[in-house]
Order: structure tokens, then sequence, then C-alpha cells
């Protein structure tokens, strides 16, 4: 019985791989898309207030949330930005080195400017985990590495 369903869902994956030409896959429709649930998702665990359809609305249109703080605006904003930047750097395979995670950090703050670009001057925790992120003081001999 479970065999059958395994045939099946194949069956199924391979019809809907058919329907899908590489053309439509790396789309700018498909893409848009994901960069805006890829912006929503990320700000979001930072505690962004922009919805789905806020953030949708800002990448495409330049529309701004009412009632939504600013910088939930400048931080979706910022992260389109610096996905831009990721993808331009893939594209021309450029080694990803620390120059470029500096420039990367730097889009994404770019509204921070005291903390844009540069390592952490601070101990951080994260919320709801054991993890406990290196010692401010260790960070930029850990990235050389």
């Amino acid at each position: 019985m479970f065999e059958k369903d395994l045939k099946e869902i194949d069956n199924l994956k391979n019809q809907w791989a058919d329907l899908l030409s590489v053309e439509d896959v790396y789309s700018e429709k498909w893409n848009l898309y994901y960069d805006v649930q890829f912006v929503y998702d990320s700000n979001r665990i930072e505690g962004s207030t922009l919805s789905l359809i806020d953030t949708a609305l800002l990448i495409e249109k330049g529309l701004s949330a009412k009632g939504k703080p600013f910088v939930h605006h400048l931080d979706a904003i910022n992260h389109k930005n610096a996905l831009d930047f990721i993808k331009t750097k893939a594209l021309s395979n450029t080694a990803l080195d620390e120059a470029v995670l500096l420039k990367i950090h730097e889009t994404v703050l770019e509204h921070n400017k005291g903390n844009a670009g540069v390592y952490r001057r601070a101990n951080v925790r994260i919320t709801n985990t054991t993890f406990l992120p290196p010692n401010y003081v260790k960070v930029p001999h850990l990235m050389e590495m």
C-alpha cells in the first residue's frame, strides 16, 4: 500500500515538473515572489509588523503601509537591496569574503549608521534557544578563519 502511494506521489511530481519549464521557474515573476517571501520572513523574525501584503506592495510598488513603523519599511527595503546585491555577486562568481559579508551587513543596516557594516560591539543572546553566540571580542578573529 505504502509503495503505491509513493509511486502516485512520484507520478504527480513528474506531471507537475513537466508543466513548469526552466524559464517559468526562473522567471521575473517567480523571483519577485521568492524575494518578497524571503524579505517578509527575514524581517518578521526581527519583529517587523509589516504583513506579507505590506511587504509585497512596498517592494513591488513602493507603497508604504499606513500606521506601520517607518523603520520596518526601511528594514524591508534594505533587505531587498541586500538580496539584490547578493544575487549580483553570485552571478559574477564573486568570492564570499569578509568585505562582501560586511557590505551585505551594511546594506541591511543602512539606516543604522553606527552598526552598519561593522562587527557587533556587544554580546548578544538569541531568545528561545540555548545557543550562545561567541563573545563580541572574538568575532573579527573568527571571521578570518
